[in-house]
C-alpha cells in the first residue's frame, strides 16, 4: 500500500512534488471494479468463498425460521387471502390435487353431492318445519315463506286471508284453536278451495283444535281439507 504524505504528519505545508506523489499513489492503489476486482478478491487469502451458506436472519412473527420459512398456524386471515367473487365458495372442481378454486353454488352441490334439490333423497333423520304463530285479529295474515306449519288461537270471528308467497307443490298446515270462550267462526280467503266448494264449520268448544291442510297448486290456490275437533 502506498504512503500518503499529510500536512499533519509532516508538520508543514506539502510541496508540489509531494502533492503530485499523493495523487499518483492514490491512482495506483484505487479499487478496480470488474474482472480485475474479482480476481483480486479471489487471490486474497482473507476472503473465503461461502457457497454453502443457506441461513439467513431468524424471522419472528407469523413467518418464522432461519432456513426454510414456516407460516404459523391460524396466521392467514381472510383479509390476506385472495379476493373472491360474490356467491362463490372455496373448493376444487378440477380433477386431481391442486390449488383451491372459487366454486359457484352449482359446482359446490356437485362436489358435495348431498341433499341437492334436483336429486331424490333418502333421509336418515326426521325433517320438519318450525311452527309459526300467526297474529290473531279480524283478518289473519299468513306469510307462507316463513314455514309450512302455522298456529293461531281465535279470539273472535275471524277471516283467514289469502296467504302470501305460496309455492306450487308445497303443503301448508294451519292449527286453529278456539280460545277459552269458544264459539268463534272462521271464514277463508278466495285462495282456499274446499271439496264441493263448501268451507268447513270449525268445532266451537272452548279450547277445541282443528287442523286445516292445503296443497298449493299455484301461487294463489290451495286444495284444502279440514280435520275437526282434536279437543
Amino acid at each position: 500500500m502506498s504512503t500518503i504524505v499529510t500536512r499533519a504528519g509532516k508538520g508543514s505545508p506539502l510541496t508540489h512534488t509531494e502533492v503530485d506523489a499523493n495523487f499518483t499513489n492514490l491512482d495506483t492503489d484505487k479499487l478496480e471494479v470488474g474482472a480485475a476486482f474479482n480476481a483480486a478478491v479471489a487471490a486474497t487469502p482473507a476472503v473465503t468463498a461461502n457457497t454453502a451458506k443457506v441461513t439467513n436472519a431468524t424471522h419472528t412473527g407469523d413467518v418464522t425460521g432461519a432456513t426454510a420459512l414456516t407460516i404459523a398456524n391460524n396466521a392467514v386471515t381472510n383479509a390476506k387471502a385472495a379476493d373472491m367473487a360474490t356467491a362463490t365458495i372455496k373448493g376444487r372442481v378440477t380433477a386431481g390435487t391442486g390449488d383451491p378454486e372459487d366454486m359457484t353454488a352449482s359446482q359446490a352441490w356437485g362436489v358435495i353431492d348431498d341433499a341437492a334439490l334436483n336429486t331424490a333423497q333418502n333421509w336418515t333423520k326426521a325433517q320438519g318445519s318450525t311452527p309459526v304463530a300467526l297474529t290473531d285479529g279480524a283478518n289473519i295474515a299468513t306469510d307462507a315463506s316463513l314455514s309450512n306449519v302455522f298456529t293461531v288461537t281465535l279470539g273472535g270471528n275471524r277471516t283467514l286471508d289469502n296467504p302470501t308467497n305460496l309455492v306450487a307443490g308445497r303443503t301448508y298446515v294451519w292449527v286453529v284453536t278456539q280460545d277459552g270462550s269458544g264459539g268463534h267462526a272462521l271464514a277463508y280467503g278466495s285462495s282456499f278451495d274446499f271439496p264441493g266448494g263448501t268451507a268447513p264449520t270449525l268445532s266451537t268448544g272452548a279450547g277445541d283444535v282443528d287442523l286445516l291442510t292445503g296443497i298449493a297448486i299455484s301461487t294463489s290456490r290451495l286444495l284444502c281439507v279440514c280435520n275437526l275437533d282434536f279437543s
